[in-house]
């Protein structure tokens, strides 16, 4: 039987490539913290559903396309998940293709919401943080 935590990870995901909004913000804590490490683009922390947007915004920007594709999702203990993902996407402007392969984020959950996403360039760096 499927993990519903694992479950409610991979449809944030897909809500995400697909652009639905309401089956994000149905899976996030309205008190979320989005967390994006230095390695990262736009680094720093984003609090609640507005700054997952600003988040989102600042990434997206840079795009003109954009695709995670899911690799795994593990439950690491009760409430942190980890998904491993490469991401693609087509500079805005420039066209060019770029991917990241490995890209991780770690997830905590609490009654099948999350209330903290970090983005981290590999597994290693997200499972040091935790």
């Amino acid at each position: 039987m499927p993990d519903p935590d694992v479950e409610a990870v991979r449809r944030g995901l897909e809500a995400f490539n697909s652009g639905d909004l309401p089956t994000i913000f149905g899976l996030l804590d309205e008190d979320v913290e989005v967390y994006s490490h230095p390695d990262t683009g736009n680094s720093g922390s984003y609090h609640g559903h507005d700054g997952f947007m600003d988040w989102v915004r600042l990434w997206l920007d840079a795009w003109e396309s954009f695709h995670i594709e899911i690799r795994e999702i593990e439950a690491l203990d009760a409430e942190h998940l980890i998904a491993i993902t490469d991401q693609t996407g087509r500079g805005k402007g420039s066209g060019i293709e770029v991917q990241q392969k490995g890209v991780a984020y770690l997830f905590t959950l609490r009654d099948g919401r999350a209330t903290r996403m970090g983005l981290y360039l590999n597994r290693e760096t997200a499972l040091a943080d935790l």
